[in-house]
């Protein structure tokens, strides 16, 4: 293992217990072995803590840092200064990952000297107690890969499409973090609030369309809950995050390709979070409707291409009043 580069694996966990042991099975049992395991202990109130440590028991390669409840993207961000490793990866804990995923994307980042290696991701649902696992498109599993340059690379994570904003599916130089800021606190799309900043530091990257991240699809999860409380906290970060990639699109006139597309979706969304606030506006920050009628009108309406996928012609309707 000297001379293979060592690779910190980011895993934040709270109120995991029920995943957690599968999760972390696939992260040990990797065919690449030069590992260095941070599991973070966000807070947990269930058996989350003493699972962690129990790991660490077993695996001299885990460490474990327990801490006050301070949210996925604080953790996170806490594990990348810690991290010794010079490549850095995560994962969410409750998914987990092919067992040659890191041997795989390593042999093609290093080959290459890339920055960023990602993949594809499977896709897991629970159905009558059993997993059910959905390809989103290559369920081979191959080491085929493509090369990407900074600007393809940028254009191709503002489309959203093939690429997405993930941080778990991807390996990382630590380099490319530097001065990058996690946004603290917020539950819903903080990875799609630094994934462009991230990408634009990124020299080249490469991609293997190969499923070898499976992400599970559960109730009770940041991305599952619907409570109107927090369903309104989701409905904030999702506009702060829509208009900080609309912003950088606009300032950087190398991915202008992407501009009308971002337009359209940041006024689709603010138009929805509009509508949010009027029905429920004891669950939003005082001024949060003021805000985002304040970024609507900062768009100039002739310089906007309307795209049907975002704009019915009622939400059109909506946008002229």
């Amino acid at each position: 293992m000297n001379n293979k580069p060592l690779l910190s694996v980011i895993v934040p966990c709270y109120n995991v217990s029920a995943f957690l042991d599968k999760c972390l099975k696939s992260i040990v049992n990797q065919s690449y072995h030069n590992l260095e395991i941070l599991l973070i202990d966000d807070g947990s109130t269930d058996k989350t803590r003493e699972q962690c440590e129990a790991w660490a028991a077993k695996d001299n390669r885990i460490i474990v840092i327990h801490q006050k409840n301070a949210g996925s993207s604080a953790t996170r961000s806490r594990g990348v200064k810690i991290a010794r490793g010079e490549l850095i990866t995560f994962v969410d804990a409750d998914d987990w990952i092919h067992p040659n995923m890191y041997r795989i994307m390593l042999d093609g980042l290093l080959s290459e000297n890339a920055d960023i290696a990602q993949c594809g991701v499977c896709d897991v649902w629970i159905k009558d107690g059993k997993e059910k696992l959905k390809h989103r498109k290559y369920y081979e599993i191959t080491s085929k890969y493509t090369v990407y340059d900074r600007v393809t690379g940028v254009l191709k994570i503002l489309d959203d499409k093939e690429w997405k904003s993930y941080m778990c599916n991807k390996i990382y130089k630590q380099s490319v973090f530097q001065n990058i800021q996690f946004p603290i606190g917020r539950g819903l799309d903080e990875d799609l609030s630094i994934m462009h900043q991230i990408f634009d530091k990124c020299q080249k990257s490469i991609y293997f369309k190969s499923e070898l991240y499976y992400y599970l699809h559960r109730e009770g999860s940041i991305c599952s809950s619907i409570e109107t409380k927090n369903l309104a906290k989701k409905i904030v970060d999702r506009g702060n995050a829509r208009w900080e990639r609309f912003m950088f699109t606009q300032q950087n006139p190398e991915y202008h390709t992407m501009l009308n597309k971002m337009k359209n979706i940041f006024l689709s969304v603010s138009l929805t979070s509009l509508r949010s606030v009027y029905n429920n506006p004891t669950f939003f920050p005082i001024g949060y409707a003021q805000i985002v009628h304040n970024r609507i009108m900062s768009i100039e309406n002739e310089q906007i291409i309307f795209l049907p996928e975002y704009f019915s012609k009622i939400k059109r309707f909506e946008y002229f009043l």
